[in-house]
């Protein structure tokens, strides 16, 4: 049972309020790779910076619009939107090969960060940067976590794929003596607010109250469980005096655009030793390719030549077989 939460998937553009104002950057105008450059060069010619600072895996975020059927292998994909559900190269599609460019133009003018393909992980705080999450996340967890006013501006998405959707998951044992009990148990967590709320925020007049205009007060942090996990946000109490996200989540969710392969999935038996082997190949190449290090022209002809030899044709033939039997093409 997927539980119902932040169920499709948005990336936003963030960035430090105050920093954009001082260099009059209007940041609602720049929602592209390719529109970024000009504000971030900008911040990098007048303070000497990389405003654009990421670790070692990149930026990912370009890959939004193409399914990859759950084979974890980035450059094989379906483009969400493709009624002909045609199984691709996703490195040389062109909205791909045109952002990949855009990296490696700011990894040559310093707006990357140089080292960016070794760097284990991003500094808390960055001028600019791109993530997952929903518009609010800039004044409740982007922002406070770098310790500055951020705001964020859409990017890409909201898409809804079988990855997003399976963001969290809750089942019942096959061997459960009683199944239709915890299948009760489940509509429990999922439709009634009470014990939805005793789930996420712990038990009530221990951890929470109720308030007069019936929120939610947290009395302490002993309550851990990550909250995600249990069941849908829809039927959670807001905390009083806080922005009420969820009415943002469920918006996106509500105007994603559902992956034309929503519901299937690709059955690698067949070619285990080929995606074994290919996701070796991407390995060795993605920080290079995904943060700018090297110029994407060559990169992916490198790549697709080494992909090719580790059966990458074969995984695109089963691939689209098996699309076109499940959808009776």
């Amino acid at each position: 049972m997927p539980t119902y939460k932040d169920s499709s998937m948005t990336y936003f553009i963030v960035w430090d309020k105050e920093k954009a104002d001082k260099h009059d950057i209007d940041i609602h105008q720049y929602n592209t790779l390719e529109s970024l450059t000009e504000p971030l060069k900008k911040i990098k010619e007048d303070e000497g910076i990389s405003p654009f600072v990421i670790d070692q895996t990149g930026v990912s975020a370009i890959f939004t619009m193409y399914d990859n059927m759950g084979s974890e292998l980035d450059p094989l994909g379906v483009r969400i939107d493709d009624e002909s559900r045609t199984v691709v190269n996703v490195l040389k599609q062109e909205d791909v090969i045109k952002d990949l460019k855009t990296l490696h133009t700011w990894y040559k003018e310093g707006i990357i960060n140089p080292d960016a393909p070794t760097l284990g992980e991003p500094p808390s705080y960055r001028t600019t940067f791109i993530a997952q999450g929903w518009p609010s996340a800039a004044k409740t967890t982007w922002g406070p976590n770098m310790g500055v006013e951020a705001e964020a501006v859409k990017y890409a998405g909201p898409v809804l794929s079988n990855s997003t959707v399976r963001g969290s998951l809750n089942a019942i044992y096959s061997g459960s003596k009683h199944p239709e009990k915890a299948m009760e148990f489940l509509q429990l967590v999922n439709l009634d607010s009470y014990v939805r709320d005793a789930f996420y925020y712990g038990l009530e007049g221990d951890n929470f109250k109720y308030t007069d205009d019936g929120k939610v007060e947290r009395l302490n942090s002993d309550w851990s469980m990550a909250g995600y996990t249990q069941g849908t946000f829809f039927t959670v109490t807001p905390i009083a005096g806080e922005i009420d996200q969820w009415s943002e989540v469920k918006e996106l969710n509500e105007q994603a655009v559902g992956s034309v392969l929503l519901g299937f999935d690709l059955d690698p038996t067949n070619i285990q030793n080929e995606l074994t082997n290919c996701r070796e190949v991407w390995n060795k190449y993605r920080s290079e390719l995904l943060t700018g290090a090297r110029d994407p022209e060559g990169l992916v002809e490198t790549i697709t030549q080494e992909l090719e030899a580790a059966g990458f044709n074969k995984i695109i033939e089963e691939a689209q077989s098996q699309i076109d039997a499940a959808f009776n093409k």
